[in-house]
């Protein structure tokens, strides 16, 4: 059971999950009588579950790319997923009419714990990668 809450590939999607069931639970237990304050806390969270995710598919799912090109991709990504961020924070704002301050806190502490969760379980993805592609 151990093994589970830190191997790379099962750890992230487990502690992932569990932090939006933790978002969830705050928008639910909020003071704010707002349902669009509570809204804009999943909303917020998220934003920043799907750039975390699909940054840790994209680590995952590169297996046998060059370093060179693998540094590329990941970057490119990167880029991509902050402008699909900011779109969907701004149509949040534009649109779904969240309140600014609430969507933004929310997606920017999400966003520091998935960064967090990223450093424990994709650090040792990449090392692993970088060793074997200079051993190759």
């Amino acid at each position: 059971m151990t093994r589970f809450f830190h191997d790379e590939a099962k750890g992230f999607p487990f502690w992932s999950a569990l932090l939006l069931m933790v978002l969830a639970l705050t928008a639910w237990l909020m003071p704010e009588k707002d349902p669009l304050a509570r809204l804009a806390v999943i909303y917020g969270g998220l934003i920043s579950a799907a750039i975390s995710f699909s940054g840790f598919v994209l680590v995952v799912r590169s297996t046998g790319i060059d370093a060179k090109n693998f540094i590329k991709l990941f970057l490119g990504g990167m880029i991509a997923r902050l402008g699909v961020a900011l779109a969907a924070l701004a149509a949040g704002i534009a649109l779904l009419e969240f309140p600014v301050a609430v969507l933004i806190i929310s997606c920017l502490a999400s966003y520091f714990v998935f960064t967090l969760l990223e450093y424990i379980f994709l650090l040792p993805l990449l090392t692993e990668k970088l060793r074997q592609d200079a051993h190759d």
